[in-house]
């Protein structure tokens, strides 16, 4: 198992697709700053300049009018969610059934597209939130006659962390963000067991996060829309449960088709 793991996680990682995943995603970011590096510093000017917290988090909502969370799925799916199909195609499936089962292969590849998807949206983040701390003071804006301006500092899931800990806070949503390019990725994964086309493998998880946002917001339940998963400091109605459940559902469902498929009779 490990040694299948190793191979499906290189290719992952050393994979053009990856790298241009991550390139785009970090290319919207920058654009994003610096189309509103000159609102962004206005809007902190009156508690005591810009900081990279703030600076981050508005970066990432305002990023290109919001393209990046947009696109997320389609990052996290890109890199590696059609290999499965690829490796059909090719023949390289059988080489490696010779060598290793069905099992060891579906566990390897589920885990190695998570990480590699995961990766793909946290990394850009994870550049920008450096980016910001050279660029930036890192430190709060005080507390002005007892109160914290409520929409200078974020609300909902894990922002009882920023006031004492606001990198421990950066660090967590970037982990979220793996968390969600790990499952949206696999949404692509699992497609590809059902179908023969990459491109639905890789705008599949696109397509359910419209769906899911549309449906949320049909149904006024806007802190289950996976936008705010992604970036929950965007509503005070987030929480553990609205950030967390439907990640750890759909990632449920993505596990279950991927065990099921070790059980299929298929000939490769």
């Amino acid at each position: 198992m490990i040694n299948i793991l190793s191979v499906e996680l290189k290719r992952a990682i050393f994979n053009i697709k990856f790298l241009i995943a991550i390139i785009v995603g970090l290319g919207i970011l920058l654009l994003g700053m610096l189309t509103n590096i000159e609102e962004l510093n206005k809007l902190y000017s009156s508690q005591g300049g810009a900081n990279a917290y703030f600076n981050w988090m508005d970066v990432m909502v305002r990023a290109n009018r919001g393209y990046f969370s947009k696109i997320a799925p389609l990052l996290a799916a890109l890199p590696f969610a059609d290999s499965f199909i690829r490796d059909k195609n090719s023949g390289y499936i059988r080489s490696v059934l010779y060598r290793s089962n069905i099992k060891e292969y579906s566990y390897a590849k589920f885990t190695a597209n998570g990480v590699c998807g995961g990766a793909s949206i946290a990394i850009p983040s994870l550049i920008m939130y450096l980016i910001c701390s050279v660029l930036y003071q890192n430190t709060l804006p005080p507390i002005i006659d007892g109160h914290i301006r409520v929409g200078y500092y974020p609300q909902g899931t894990a922002a009882f962390l920023f006031t004492s800990y606001p990198y421990l806070y950066i660090l967590a949503m970037i982990i979220l963000q793996f968390i969600f390019g790990f499952v949206y990725a696999n949404i692509g994964f699992v497609i590809s067991l059902f179908t023969e086309k990459r491109i639905s493998a890789m705008l599949s998880p696109l397509l359910i996060f419209i769906a899911l946002s549309i449906l949320c917001e049909f149904f006024n339940v806007a802190w289950f829309n996976p936008e705010y998963q992604l970036m929950p400091w965007r509503t005070v109605n987030t929480n553990f449960f609205s950030t967390y459940g439907e990640l750890i559902f759909i990632a449920g469902i993505c596990f279950y088709y991927t065990v099921a498929n070790c059980y299929k009779e298929q000939v490769y």
